[in-house]
């Protein structure tokens, strides 16, 4: 079976990255890093979740530092009951919350 050139103009495929990205240029709305990467720019309530999740207390640095080093030191242990048991509960809460 051949494949004709016009199927790349189907939506999703090849030519459709390259079309938003000049449409993108023409508008003035595209940036890049200094690497020459495409920078993202997150719609507000994106931001909002990212501040959230950002200065959630459920992550404390120290004690991630702590995993971490166990983790490179080999002396990291993994209890299977204690993660099946914080599932249970999540799962709990999720169908509590309905």
């Amino acid at each position: 079976m051949k494949i004709e050139p016009s199927i790349n103009s189907v939506a999703g495929v090849n030519g459709a990255s390259a079309s938003a990205e000049a449409r993108a240029r023409s508008t003035g709305k595209t940036s890049s890093t200094e690497d020459g990467a495409a920078a993202v720019h997150l719609s507000v309530p994106a931001q909002k979740i990212q501040r959230n999740v950002s200065t959630d207390a459920a992550a404390d640095p120290g004690r991630i530092a702590e995993i971490r080093q166990a983790i490179a030191d080999g002396n990291f242990q993994i209890d299977p009951n204690a993660i099946a048991d914080r599932i249970i509960m999540t799962a709990r809460a999720l169908i509590a919350s309905r």
